[in-house]
């Protein structure tokens, strides 16, 4: 896992190649860079609410045959801090100490952009660790499909592991993949994009 220059982090590929937000995987497994746009795409985070369903930017774009990862840790918004722990990937993830049960927050959304290149259905994934049933769920949603953001429900073991959100068939072009706070307490280390419908994800 990378940050640019500006504090966004950098997706990464495969969760073995570091590709950045200006770049994609070419045929041979190597890194192929591409032009920014003037929203700045990538994993970005930001306190704005996010964009309508006209005003996707782009993003990172997602290989056919890939798995998209996201890192959530490299400057979160308010009021998300960092934290550390050896079995997060990188060592690291955000977690926030404020509730919003009632109705999503208006503030420290988490914001993850990748571009398709054509039509498809992808499946999205959150990894986390969460301490107990009080500190379990978060506010996610897909803008451009849906504006109203649903709860996500995630494990109360402690324990390090993934959750699949929903299946989506979305068209080409940009998106995005919002999430929130809800519950204190929630940890949370990566996303994941792929269109691998029997995939496991492990770390």
């Amino acid at each position: 896992k990378s940050a640019s220059s500006s504090g966004q982090a950098r997706p990464l590929v495969d969760a073995e190649k570091d590709v950045g937000a200006d770049e994609r995987v070419g045929a041979g497994g190597q890194a192929v860079h591409g032009p920014l746009t003037a929203a700045g795409v990538g994993a970005s985070f930001g306190q704005e609410p996010g964009p309508g369903p006209t005003d996707i930017p782009g993003g990172t774009v997602m290989p056919a045959d890939a798995h998209l990862y996201f890192e959530c840790e490299d400057e979160p918004p308010t009021p998300w801090q960092t934290g550390s722990d050896t079995g997060a990937f990188a060592h690291r993830y955000v977690v926030c100490h404020q509730r919003s049960t009632a109705t999503p927050p208006a503030e420290g959304h988490l914001a993850f952009d990748f571009m398709l290149t054509e039509s498809q259905t992808v499946f999205l994934w959150v990894r986390s660790r969460c301490p107990n049933s009080s500190s379990n769920s978060v506010w996610i949603r897909l803008p451009q499909v849906d504006p109203a953001w649903s709860v996500l429900h995630l494990p109360d073991d402690n324990q390090w592991g993934w959750t699949l959100w929903q299946s989506q068939a979305l068209p080409a072009g940009g998106h995005r993949v919002q999430l929130t706070y809800r519950e204190d307490g929630a940890q949370i280390d990566r996303l994941l994009v792929t269109r691998a419908s029997g995939l496991t994800p492990d770390q």
